[in-house]
């Protein structure tokens, strides 16, 4: 009985084996200009599979090895790494050691409890899921950049 048992189980990790599959897409915001950094996450609420972002907001997630390929299943999708960073400048336009992050997207985007995106993901051919973001209010408020002049 062990043994059947044992059977059992090595042929269900075999069959196992290689389930899954790679997706691919596009992220941009509501102006069709492209998400140009950062990374896109499938997650299941156990499982995360993620993507970097390129500057045309393609993305692909999982691989070809079989380990890496993403199951069958429903996701939530979410963004991480979204911010942009700035260095803030003195009164006199010199550089200081402050950064300041100004967020890209919606909170919405950014979290597995919060965001509204979802994908269905099964391995019959190639899976594409192309998503439409919205930008946070305050992503476009940097401090705008003061060089330092010389001589004063």
């Amino acid at each position: 009985m062990r043994q059947l048992f044992l059977i059992v189980m090595l042929l269900t990790v075999i069959v196992g084996c290689g389930s899954g599959t790679k997706v691919t897409g596009k992220v941009a915001f509501e102006d069709s200009s492209p998400l140009q950094n950062g990374s896109i996450v499938f997650d299941d609420g156990i499982h995360s599979y993620t993507g970097m972002i390129r500057s045309d907001g393609s993305y692909s997630v999982g691989q070809t090895k079989d380990s890496q390929k993403i199951p069958e299943g429903k996701y939530k999708v979410w963004f991480s790494g979204t911010s942009w960073m700035e260095v803030l400048y003195d009164k006199n336009g010199n550089e200081t050691t402050q950064n300041i992050s100004f967020p890209l997207l919606l909170p919405e985007f950014t979290s597995y409890d919060n965001t509204v995106l979802e994908a269905n993901v099964n391995t019959q051919g190639k899976m594409t899921f192309d998503f439409v973001v919205k930008r946070h209010p305050e992503w476009n408020k940097q401090q705008p950049y003061k060089p330092k002049t010389v001589g004063n």
